[in-house]
């Protein structure tokens, strides 16, 4: 590591030192403040630099310091709340992409009569995420990622955009809140026609390698294909009939081969019988258009400006008619708008999200309660800043 990489590294946490210090003072809490780890950070991805780590790692407290000013969340009494910092991936669809790392609050339950015992397992119930560009449903017939998007949450102000989850309980909270540099919006709508194309990649696999394998498969019946294998079922018993003479005695050893291969003619003859039926059964699967051949028709149905419409689907998938009143929108990543300008572990966006439907049962209220004072009082326009200072 040279000299320069050393220096700047130092500085980078001396200047978030003094920031978190000069930031504590004004707002009169203790210049060190924060949880006690979980797991030991780890940030990481080919070829980090130690000044990287150390930007990481300054951004990481700042966000602990903008969730530790939550009094439910700094000094909780029914829970204990530890930290965990982990991350580094760098998506490999975008060249020169930015490095994509979380920090993670983890609850645990106390229990026992004087509350001083600490459940072994917690859950992850808030997370901040750099530069998540969310992780997708599907790939398109290039391999890039495409997404379904989720329902829109309450407007935070400052933020780029809000999902939530629609709960079952009303206790429950599921949000994720997305800040991003300049409010960008970092995500395209998908084409009806893209959409169906990623279908197609999807059951036919990349040049139609998975239809190949299928069609292969049906030109033979079942049949055929076991007796492919009988030479192999004899040699299989002859070889077992070896490793059995220092544990069974020759007449024992007679009797488990006898009974492997009555097995074996058993099922011959039944897979003989259905031979015929199993071959015009194959022969009629290979004459039916393929799942593919069927959105191939669908999209050959559609008018060139139906094909470009953004594509909207249910939840398990399926495409929407363009009238269709409710859905969800496709998205994939504008690619740009994640590549690296000065350091990968910069930010172009800040992912927060809280998951209030989880936790300890001897907790689990305390938790929920928590997290909703959390959500209702954070500094949101603290994160707004973060990700839109200079890199």
């Amino acid at each position: 590591m040279s000299m320069p990489t050393l220096v700047l590294a130092g500085l980078l946490a001396a200047a978030a030192a003094r920031s978190g210090a000069a930031q504590s003072a004004r707002e009169g809490t203790p210049a060190r403040v924060g949880w006690a780890n979980h797991y030991q950070p780890s940030i990481s991805y080919e070829g980090i630099t130690r000044a990287d780590r150390a930007r990481a790692m300054a951004h990481m407290a700042e966000i602990e310091r903008i969730l530790y000013r939550i009094p439910e969340l700094a000094q909780p009494t029914e829970f204990v709340v530890r930290k965990q910092s982990h991350g580094g991936s760098r998506p490999h669809e975008v060249s020169n992409g930015t490095a994509a790392y979380s920090f993670f609050l983890w609850f645990f339950g106390r229990y026992g009569p004087t509350r001083q015992q600490v459940a072994s397992e917690g859950c992850k119930c808030i997370t901040v995420t750099i530069n998540s560009w969310r992780g997708s449903h599907k790939t398109d017939e290039h391999g890039k990622p495409i997404f379904f998007e989720g329902d829109p949450g309450e407007a935070i102000p400052g933020a780029t955009v809000v999902y939530s989850d629609k709960p079952s309980d009303k206790r429950e909270l599921s949000v994720t809140v997305i800040f991003t540099r300049d409010g960008v919006f970092p995500w395209e709508p998908v084409s009806r026609e893209a959409y169906l194309r990623a279908q197609i990649h999807e059951v036919e696999g990349r040049n139609g390698e998975k239809v190949a394998g299928l069609r292969r498969a049906l030109e033979k019946t079942a049949y055929e294909q076991w007796m492919e294998g009988a030479a192999q079922r004899k040699q299989d018993r002859v070889d077992l009939a070896v490793r059995l003479r220092s544990i069974k005695s020759a007449e024992e050893i007679a009797k488990h081969v006898a009974a492997m291969e009555a097995t074996d003619r058993e099922v011959t003859e039944g897979l003989k019988a259905r031979d015929a039926e199993d071959r015009k059964r194959n022969q009629e699967d290979l004459a039916r258009p393929t799942y593919g051949d069927q959105i191939r028709a669908r999209i050959e149905a559609m008018s060139p400006e139906e094909r470009q419409r953004p594509a909207m689907v249910e939840q398990n998938g399926e495409l929407l008619p363009l009238d269709a009143p409710n859905g969800s929108r496709v998205l994939s990543p504008k690619l740009d708008f994640w590549r690296v300008r000065r350091s990968p572990v910069e930010i172009h966006s800040i992912t927060v999200s809280i998951n209030a439907s989880t936790g300890d049962a001897r907790s689990r209220a305390a938790v929920i309660e928590a997290l909703h004072l959390a959500y209702r009082n954070l500094d949101w326009a603290a994160f707004k800043r973060l990700v839109d200072a200079a890199p």
